[in-house]
Order: C-alpha cells, then structure tokens, then sequence
C-alpha cells in the first residue's frame, strides 16, 4: 500500500498523480492517495473511475470516501468492453481519452465507447489534437493490428463550458507494444488544420483560416484547411470556434497546436476569429522551432 499527498501540490504535481494512477492500474498494484486538494477531487476521482465504469476490472478497483479525501485503488483485471461514460464539464473529452488509450490496448476485449461532454476546451487538448498527433505515433507502437482498429470520431462538437459533445472511441487489444526509435528529425513538409465553429456564423471558420495562412505562408505552401462547422444538435450547448494545426515530418514525426474563443460568459479579452487562427499558426512555429 503506498500513499501519496496531493495537498497544496502544484498543477505539476497533480499530473504525476494521474500518472501514477496510470501506472499503477496497468502494473496492477494498490495503493491509496490521500490527502486530496477538494477542488479537484471531482475531476482526479472521475479520471481514475474510467476504467471501473468502461474497461472492467474483474475486482472493485477504486473506492472513494464520501468527504472525498482518499482514493483507494486495488486494480484487477482489465475486461474491456461497450461503455458510455459522462465525463466533467471542467475538462475536456480529451483529458479522458489520454488515459482511454494508455490501458484500451491491455485490455482483454475490444472497446467500444462513448464519452459525452467537452470536445474543445482552452485548457485541455482537444479531441481532434490527440486524434492527428498522438494517433499516427500511437498506431505504430501497438502493432498493425490494433492500431489499424483504434479510431476516434467526433459524433457532436460541445464547447466549454455547457459541453453537450460526443467522441465514439474503439479499440482492440495489442499483442506487444513495438519500439520507437527516432534519432534524426525530419524536415516540416507540410500543414493540415480544422476550422471548427459551434452555434456561431459559418463565416468564422473562413476567418480561422485567412489568420493562419497569412502567417503561415510565409514558411510553407502546403497549407491545407478542412473547416467543420457544427449546429443544431450536433453543436453542443455553448457557442465557440477555434483552430487545431498539426504540421507533418517527413520522418512521420508531428507537431501540433490549437486555439480557440474565451468560453461564454468569461471576463478575458474577446479576440475575433482572425486574431485566433494568427494565434494557433504562432503556437505551431513555437513547437516547430523549440
């Protein structure tokens, strides 16, 4: 039984502690986390719940006192399986699916599930960031198989804070996880982003995109945008848009970058929709050049 202290700890810190959960759940050993930071306990004890509600473990793996100050965890044996799981509002879909597809390909059966809430949120990496640059990555080291089995599809777009999103996740389990090795860095030979827009004019994807371009051209000419404007049900409960950029290696290697509107109701300086794709294009060249 091991312990760790969560209390007055920095967001830093707070990471490991989800790390460790991580680890913890894939190597199958107790442990029990106490004391925690109360403003966030709400997120951290959904977090670590994804896998008792979705992957199954074959023992009762997380228990949570109700004062919500400890986390004891006893992993057992992860099943798989169809789930649909609520996540937070106060974090993206994203912040879930990080964990999803560390533990989908140890576990015994397919997954097929649907995660509902916020698809695109300032503070956590969307669902299409981790869809274009962890997938490429991700699909290589668990092996063909797999990897050619796990796919991630934005059903309905929820933006932060009133969420209302959908992300369909499925997976298959690998037979061994295969090496990277990357030694050499290959040269940017191109661009790909999504102009996305919620319940706002179909006009601002076109604004996300002359933003970009007019900074993104000056480096680079395969510069290519799909805009994906969503309404009615399928654009989830709060208005907002915003850009995800990832730039392609020619070693198969990805950087990647987004930005987005302040949420509804927030008491920052309001950019418009060209300032937000200038925004998104300077934040990919930081990852570029870094």
């Amino acid at each position: 039984m091991s312990k760790y202290s969560r209390s007055s700890r920095p967001p830093e810190e707070i990471e490991r502690w989800h790390d460790a959960s991580l680890v913890l759940t894939l190597d199958k050993r107790c442990a029990s986390f106490r004391p925690l930071n109360c403003a966030n306990t709400n997120n951290s004890c959904k977090l670590t719940r994804t896998p008792d509600t979705g992957c199954r473990f074959r023992t009762k793996p997380f228990k949570v006192v109700e004062a919500g100050t400890i986390v004891s965890v006893s992993p057992g044996t992860l099943i798989g399986g169809s789930f649909s799981f609520e996540c937070s509002n106060s974090r993206g879909i994203g912040y879930y699916l990080e964990f999803l597809l560390m533990v989908a390909p140890f576990c015994k059966t397919p997954i097929e599930s649907t995660l509902v809430g916020v698809s695109n949120v300032p503070h956590d990496p969307s669902v299409d960031m981790i869809t274009q640059s962890w997938l490429p990555t991700y699909r290589i080291s668990v092996g063909l198989s797999a990897g050619a089995s796990t796919k991630i599809d934005i059903q309905k777009r929820g933006v932060y804070p009133g969420g209302g999103g959908e992300v369909l996740f499925s997976s298959r389990p690998c037979s061994g996880v295969v090496p990277i090795d990357k030694i050499d860095v290959g040269k940017v030979y191109r661009v790909r982003g999504i102009a996305w827009s919620c319940r706002v004019s179909s006009s601002y994807g076109q604004s996300l995109v002359s933003g970009a371009k007019s900074v993104l051209n000056q480096f680079l000419s395969d510069v290519y945008f799909t805009i994906d404007h969503r309404k009615g049900q399928y654009a989830g409960k709060s208005p907002g848009f915003g850009l995800t950029l990832w730039a392609e290696r020619k070693d198969g290697g990805v950087y990647s970058a987004e930005a987005m509107s302040e949420p509804e109701g927030s008491d920052n300086v309001l950019m418009d929709a060209e300032t937000i794709g200038k925004l998104a294009a300077n934040r990919l060249l930081d990852q570029v050049f870094i």
